[in-house]
């Protein structure tokens, strides 16, 4: 009989891998970002390296050791092979509000056009926007979060605006949720120099990759979507990136005239964004610690 029945049960968890400081017996620290929170665990599984500019995500399975009540768990190997959503691995508790994250998966979710679904994803496999898109502020004095609640709640009512046909109505979505994402750069102490206003162009340089790969698949719409993120400093020609110009500009002002219809909304709105963050253009994202040390005698 085996002396380790719980071996027999090993947890399967979808999630993103960050590595931690390897001990001196070759277990590695980690941390599992997923869903529901953060696991800190260790493994002897070889972790790859890979650009500083993609999530490690795979499918952990862990095992649990020692005494059941001290909850502790090794990952015994990982499956890299799967192609995950990122969205789906966004712990709730990064964003400002309970929900966000949550609103957030439901507008991708009910997006049909398969090219700019693929380009969100890889949008948010960037480290930076995997982590820090849900805690800038639109502008350095606005509310922390304030750019992921604008941006959910603008593409929350583009996706619910009628007679919009799919196409556009993905584009303009997609739009929604990253016309202000260079901030979760431009905030930041490395790029304190550079300033706001620069955000469109520091949101194409970083995310050339996603851009790339979304030129390779659907030409016409990296050209709109490119355009639209330029439109505060050059003119939008193409003809689908106007059809969502209007669009977008329409759903705001329907946006702010129900907030002037409705003055308890707009007061809570006001007191929200005018929470000053700092007297600076800055705001950091430090990544969460990995703690608790590793077990200087093995319990199993």
């Amino acid at each position: 009989m085996s002396h380790y029945p719980a071996l027999l049960h090993p947890i399967t968890l979808n999630a993103v891998v960050e590595p931690g400081p390897v001990h001196p017996e070759a277990c590695q620290q980690i941390r599992l970002v997923h869903e529901h929170g953060f696991i800190d665990t260790w493994t002897w599984a070889t972790i790859p390296s890979v650009p500083a500019s993609c999530l490690r995500k795979a499918v952990a399975y862990l095992i649990p050791v020692g005494e059941a009540d001290r909850g502790l768990h090794v990952v015994t190997r990982f499956d890299w092979s799967h192609t995950m959503d990122p969205l789906s691995l966004v712990p709730d508790s990064l964003g400002m509000t309970d929900d966000v994250v949550y609103r957030c998966r439901e507008v991708v979710e009910a997006m049909t056009t398969e090219p700019l679904r693929r380009f969100l994803d890889d949008v948010f496999s960037t480290p930076e926007v995997f982590y820090g898109y849900w805690r800038t502020p639109l502008e350095s004095r606005r509310a922390p979060g304030s750019l992921a609640l604008a941006s959910v709640a603008l593409a929350e009512a583009i996706r619910d605006a009628r007679s919009v046909p799919m196409r556009e109505r993905d584009l303009a979505i997609t739009f929604a949720m990253l016309r202000h994402v260079g901030a979760v750069w431009c905030l930041q102490d490395d790029w304190n120099g550079l300033g706001i206003l620069q955000q469109d162009l520091v949101a194409l340089s970083q995310l050339d990759g996603p851009f790339d790969q979304l030129a390779s698949e659907a030409p016409a719409l990296s050209i709109s979507l490119r355009q639209l993120m330029l439109a505060q400093r050059a003119p939008v020609q193409d003809a689908a990136a106007q059809t969502v110009k209007k669009l977008v500009a329409q759903v705001e002002a329907h946006q702010a005239l129900q907030a002037d219809l409705d003055p308890v909304k707009a007061h809570r709105r006001e007191e929200n964004d005018e929470v000053a963050i700092s007297s600076q253009n800055v705001i950091e994202f430090p990544r969460i610690s990995i703690r608790g040390p590793v077990p200087d005698e093995h319990t199993w």
